[in-house]
């Protein structure tokens, strides 16, 4: 008598059942299905401090090959179905990237990320030394040197950032006359740092026309309106051009047909708001602004 007929009579009426179980025990089958198989790709990277890497993760035994990903140290930049762009923290160290099948979650993979810093990285100011007035505009572009990392973070002990970008800045002088001076930090490695020199000077031509702003100083909130006006002298000179250009610091800057002048802050911490003669490049005027 075979395994099959004892099972079938012993099942009695359940014929269909039993056929079922009969068959699975004859073939030596696993009810259970098996969960998917996932890999990632590259399984093991060595990458610097804030690298860039992409890895990819491929789905095996379902139809679906989507994931869900995670790390433990850095961070997502962005992720697809099946890929992830992924940023190393400024630490170093062993982390993990993981990629969960979205269909099944007990089909999971890891890959290992070794963060480390570069040695040899220098970092480069260029011009290393600038003279402007007081409120005048220097740009500074930054290179970093012994890294596939060029990202630099700035600072300046005078004066204020205009605009900055991870390699340049657009920096305006302080009203005062003296020296200051613009730092680039490379992002990749702190201890990596260059600093350019400015010197603050009066350019000794006296121009016809002499402009201010008021208020001159004001305290306001993150999310209010403050309104400056400008007030002018041309030393009773006919035919002086006393137009300006408005332009702010962290924030925005609106002027009504009737010169009223709004700026609207989108920074914490002290602002400039800055009116430049259209015709007499020297003749510049800032109020103050400190935004809560």
């Amino acid at each position: 008598m075979t395994q099959e007929t004892g099972l079938l009579r012993q099942c009695g009426g359940m014929r269909l059942a039993c056929l079922l179980v009969a068959a699975l025990a004859g073939c030596g089958l696993d009810a259970e299905e098996q969960p998917p198989v996932v890999t990632i790709d590259p399984p093991v990277v060595d990458l610097n401090v804030l690298q860039l890497q992409t890895f990819a993760a491929s789905v095996s035994g379902i139809g679906d090959a989507a994931v869900d990903w995670s790390v433990s140290g850095g961070s997502i930049v962005a992720t697809a179905a099946t890929s992830l762009e992924y940023r190393a923290p400024a630490e170093p160290g062993a982390f993990r990237v993981r990629a969960i099948s979205r269909r099944d979650p007990a089909g999971e993979a890891f890959a290992t990320v070794r963060v480390s810093v570069p040695a040899g990285v220098t970092i480069g100011l260029a011009p290393a030394r600038a003279q402007v007035p007081p409120l005048g505009e220097q740009d500074w572009v930054a290179s970093v040197v012994g890294v596939n990392m060029s990202a630099v973070d700035w600072s300046t002990d005078g004066g204020a950032f205009l605009s900055q970008n991870d390699a340049g800045v657009r920096w305006m002088a302080p009203a005062s006359p003296g020296s200051y001076h613009v730092v680039a930090i490379a992002r990749v490695d702190p201890a990596a740092s260059a600093a350019a020199t400015v010197d603050v000077v009066n350019a000794g031509v006296t121009a016809p026309l002499v402009i201010w702003i008021f208020p001159a100083d004001v305290e306001m909130v993150l999310n209010g309106q403050a309104s400056f006006q400008l007030g002018f002298s041309t030393n009773e000179m006919p035919g002086v051009d006393v137009s300006v250009s408005w332009s702010a610091t962290g924030g925005s800057i609106e002027v009504d047909n009737d010169g009223a002048v709004r700026y609207s802050p989108t920074s914490r911490g002290r602002q400039l708001v800055i009116a430049r003669s259209n015709s007499y490049p020297g003749v510049v005027a800032s109020a103050s602004v400190l935004v809560r």
